[in-house]
């Protein structure tokens, strides 16, 4: 499996956070939750100038939260299925900023 690394400045994200203890499918599962929900999110999302979402993300995290990769071979750690919202959105019950 090739790994492609990007970089992006840093941005808000609010999403559905799971854990790879959570189970097999987990992430499945938050995207499911995610969409279900959009709405409680959808006037936070960040928007280009023809009203399109700048970015739907999802973003891994070992269990610390740094941003580092995933443990034990890739196995273990945190995943946030979510939207780039604007800089002072504040995650709604429910969801993780």
């Amino acid at each position: 499996m090739k790994i492609e690394t990007c970089r992006k400045s840093a941005f808000v994200g609010i999403g559905k956070e799971g854990s790879t203890s959570d189970g097999q499918g987990f992430i499945q599962n938050l995207w499911a939750e995610a969409n279900a929900h959009f709405s409680e999110v959808q006037p936070l999302a960040k928007k280009d100038e023809n009203g399109n979402l700048v970015g739907i993300w999802g973003a891994m995290s070992d269990v610390s939260r740094s941003f580092q990769p995933w443990e034990d071979n890739f196995s273990k750690g945190l995943y946030l299925a979510g939207v780039e919202c604007v800089d002072e959105a504040e995650a709604p019950k429910g969801w993780t900023k």
